[in-house]
């Protein structure tokens, strides 16, 4: 295990574009989160009659909603995908399964290559959009007080989140071996289709759906608290599960 680390490794650090979505995926939430805070903290300014700042709860935590977090998540998913798609794309899988025949380790690897990556990744991010919102505030005239625990909470579950967005990105590529099927299932399935379906069960008054559908189940554990977060967060997992063990279990039988 630790040479097929050692390699998916080296091709990571070795790619320019995963440096470059890491990069736009730290930067482009800060970003947006600083234009939020700034524009909510300016907005309710000119609400005030009493001259005073307005109060820092009305704001997300550190800046992050399902706004600064899809971000995050539709950038970083490329490293989820990547990992089987490059190979797969320049059939370069078969070198990396002449030099490790296990096939199970070798995919096993890539998971863990890609949850490391994209969770240290994460936690970059997090900070900077932590300081993005904080400049926004400070820049509305806006106080920023907030929960720790809370702010905990959130920093652990949007770890959580994202990597199990790339994670998701990455079975649909081992599955499909098609890379920009892998990215787009996740960013279209977050931004469009599963909107347009809760509209549509907003109409029907279908109270479940958000329990059923994975990536807004997932952003719905961002604006939650308690059980009711953590449950979205459960859901979601199953979901990736149950794209990731099938796709090994097909990465281990089929030819490459």
């Amino acid at each position: 295990m630790s040479a097929v680390l050692r390699y998916e490794w080296l091709r990571v650090t070795t790619v320019r574009s995963t440096w470059v979505l890491i990069g736009l995926g730290i930067a482009l939430p800060a970003v947006l989160a600083f234009f939020l805070a700034w524009a909510g903290a300016s907005f309710v300014n000119s609400g005030r009659t009493d001259g005073g700042p307005p109060d820092g709860n009305v704001f997300s935590p550190l800046g992050l909603n399902s706004a600064t977090v899809l971000l995050m998540a539709s950038l970083l998913v490329t490293v989820g995908a990547v990992s089987f798609g490059q190979e797969y794309r320049h059939g370069l899988i078969r070198i990396t399964l002449a030099l490790f025949p296990k096939r199970s380790t070798v995919f096993w690897g890539k998971v863990i290559m890609v949850t490391a990556v994209v969770a240290a990744t994460s936690v970059a991010a997090i900070a900077a959009v932590a300081l993005g919102d904080r400049l926004g505030l400070l820049v509305g005239d806006a106080s920023f007080d907030f929960d720790t625990s809370t702010a905990v909470r959130l920093i652990g579950q949007t770890v959580l989140v994202i990597t199990l967005f790339a994670l998701f990105a990455f079975a649909i590529t081992a599955l499909s071996r098609n890379q920009p099927l892998g990215i787009l299932v996740p960013i279209v399935g977050a931004a469009v289709v599963e909107p347009i379906i809760l509209a549509i069960a907003g109409i029907q008054n279908w109270t479940w759906i958000d329990w059923v559908l994975p990536f807004s189940g997932a952003l719905e554990a961002i604006e939650s608290t308690g059980a009711e977060s953590w449950g979205h967060l459960a859901v979601f997992t199953v979901w990736v599960l149950a794209l990731l063990i099938p796709s090994w279990i097909l990465f281990v039988r089929r030819d490459a």
